[in-house]
Formats: C-alpha cells, structure tokens, sequence
C-alpha cells in the first residue's frame, strides 16, 4: 500500500486524522518520530 492510498484510508475512516505541520527536514524529523501524517505548506518551505 502506498503512504497516499493509505492517508485517504484514514481520512475516511470515522476517526479523526490528526496532521501536523512542518517547514523542513528538521522539523519533519522530529514530528516523523510522534505522528504518523503529516504537511507541509508551499509558503512556510519557502520561507524556511
């Protein structure tokens, strides 16, 4: 299963899907290590 097939599970699913956000690599390191979804804004990459 693909991560993308996988998010839209469970973005379907009855509970709620928590996402946090993230600016660069750093960031998504440690987040990648408490969650399992995740985003990142075209703005907040930029201005990292």
């Amino acid at each position: 299963m693909t991560y993308g097939n996988e998010l839209r599970e469970r973005i379907a699913g009855p509970e709620t899907t928590p996402l946090i956000g993230v600016y660069d690599m750093y960031s998504a390191s440690i987040a990648a290590e408490h969650y399992d979804s995740m985003f990142v804004s075209g703005f907040g990459f930029a201005a990292s």
